[in-house]
Parts: C-alpha cells; structure tokens; sequence
C-alpha cells in the first residue's frame, strides 16, 4: 500500500519516528484553473498537478520520466526544496538483512557522513537512494551506479565503499545530477 505524505507523517508520528528533515512541503498548484475563454480544464489536463499526491518515501516515487513535461520542473523544487527522505528510526528499526552469513542494516551514520545531501533511505523498500540521480539523472548512462541509486534498489549494507564509487569523479553521472540541481536552484 502506498503512503502519502499525509499518511507518511501520521505513520511516523504512531511509531515514534522521527524525521531528520521537514516532511515534503505540500504545494496545491493549479488545482483548477479557467482559460482564458473562462472554460474549466479538464482533469487530466497537463496544466494541473497536485503537489500534495508526491510520495516522500523514494521507494514508492513515480520516475521522474514518468511525469508531464510541464510538471517536472515544479515536482523537482517540491523535492529539492525538502532534500532528501532521511527518516531517522530507532536503530532496531532497520530491517536486519543476512549478506554473507552476517545480519546488516543501514546505518543512520551515513546521512551525517558525506551523503548527508543525496542519500535518501525509502522506509517501505529497506534500500537507499540519490535524489540527484533521480531528478536530473542522465537517462542513457549507466555508469557509476546511478541506475542503481535512482531507479533499483541498493541495501549491500556491508559494502559502504559502494556508496563512494557512486559519486566517483568531478564528471560522474551523480555529480553532474548535482550540479543541475544546484543550476537549477539558481
């Protein structure tokens, strides 16, 4: 069952979890607007979008592909504005997974390590993401495992170093993702 942010919020509040970032601000944009020939638009016209229908777990996100040409630039501030889904529950919380005979959970260290402003952690899948990828990802590069980090799942909880080859170098795919956020923010 997919949350809303709404859901998301009271879920957290009933099993004490709290939210190291604000939840996703909810924007109602273009509810419904008239035309100038003051005629309604209808629905599923690509003029409206509801804001407040984003999901905040990154486990359950629509691909940004996936979206209306013309809605993608206002769900990218939406999402940037609130950085990423940091959800900060107790440490016996995190699912335990057996990798190589050994139980392992993500770490809450690493969104105050050097991924504090990427990495994203989807509470309903038990993997993590990059917001940056998934935002502005360059859709026909697989390198430096950004279709792993925006699109499939990541949760070799025993591999951290994984996390660092994926930003790699000044010109990989995440850091390029980076630098149109921050373009785009301008």
């Amino acid at each position: 069952m997919a949350l809303g942010v709404h859901q998301f919020a009271i879920l957290c509040a009933r099993s004490r979890v709290r939210i190291r970032r604000k939840p996703l601000i909810v924007i109602v944009n273009l509810a419904k607007k008239k035309n100038v020939n003051r005629s309604e638009v209808p629905s599923h016209s690509s003029q409206e979008f509801d804001l407040s229908t984003l999901k905040f777990d990154p486990g359950e996100r629509t691909s940004i592909l996936n979206y209306h040409l013309n809605h993608r630039d206002v769900i990218r501030r939406a999402y940037l504005v609130n950085g990423p889904c940091q959800p900060c529950l107790e440490v016996h919380a995190y699912p335990q997974t057996n990798i190589s005979g050994s139980m392992r959970r993500f770490n809450l260290e690493w969104f105050d390590d050097v991924y504090h402003d990427w990495l994203e952690y989807g509470v309903s899948k038990d993997v993590v993401y990059c917001l940056y990828c998934y935002l502005f990802k360059d859709h026909n590069i697989n390198q430096g495992g950004g279709e792993v980090f925006s699109c499939t799942e990541f949760k070799n909880w025993n591999k951290k170093s994984d996390l660092d080859k994926h930003t790699g170098l000044p010109n990989s795919p995440p850091n390029r993702s980076k630098k149109k956020c921050q373009d785009f923010l301008r």
